[in-house]
């Protein structure tokens, strides 16, 4: 699927949407009397609050290591790549979960 398709797409569903909303129908109620439901995708929000959880442990673990400063940026620099290779693996994991 090309982007044009994707954007056109888009569009279509959200003038429907709109449509259907300025004619006063209620999806929702739709997509309930024919056993349907809209879900939200929560990846993004995951992914935020995972972030959000590694600062601040990575902050607290800074503030309360009994390493020398040197010890423990030669610590956080063997561990970042591997810090980094498991947000990716997040992403991707997240990324397939969504289509």
């Amino acid at each position: 699927m090309n982007a044009k398709t994707i954007i056109v797409s888009a569009g279509t569903a959200v003038a429907a949407a709109r449509a259907l909303r300025s004619a006063g129908i209620d999806l929702q109620g739709i997509l309930e009397t024919i056993g349907l439901s809209r879900q939200r995708n929560h990846w993004l929000e995951n992914i935020a609050l995972l972030g959000i959880g590694a600062a601040v442990g990575a902050g607290a673990a800074m503030l309360l290591t009994p390493l020398t400063g040197e010890e423990t940026r030669k610590y956080v620099g063997e561990n970042a790549s591997r810090l980094g290779q498991a947000a990716r693996d997040i992403i991707r994991e997240a990324r397939s979960e969504s289509t």
